[in-house]
């Protein structure tokens, strides 16, 4: 088995650059390293799930680095909740429609609905 020796400088706090050379002279590319804080919990559940699909937690990190810079952008979609399903929306609604039951009808303008959406 080749071993190897990695000659790392460090670059910054929490980062350093390695070159590692092998037996035979050959270069592997720099590697750096990244700090990053997570949640124990959430930690522990995807180191658990890397290890189930055998692959070491820095293994799916640099599948998902990989990932981003070939297909420019992240391979997922980050999105916020539909505003319409927020708690204070589905309160408002229950009371109208608790109202309209209650033959509590209010008409309102477009203007007054608007105005009323942002607050």
């Amino acid at each position: 088995m080749a071993e190897s020796v990695a000659i790392c400088e460090n670059i910054l706090q929490n980062a350093s650059e390695c070159i590692t050379l092998s037996e035979n002279g050959g270069l592997s590319m720099a590697l750096s390293t990244i700090s990053a804080r997570i949640e124990t919990k959430d930690k522990e559940r995807f180191d658990k799930f890397c290890e189930n699909v055998g692959l070491s937690t820095s293994s799916a990190l640099n599948l998902f680095v990989k990932a981003v810079l070939r297909e420019n952008r992240i391979p997922f979609e980050i999105s916020l909740p539909d505003p319409f399903y927020s708690e204070s929306n589905m309160k408002f609604l229950e009371e109208s429609a608790a109202a309209y039951k209650a033959g509590k009808v209010v008409v309102k303008t477009m203007d007054e609905l608007e105005a009323m959406a942002d607050e």
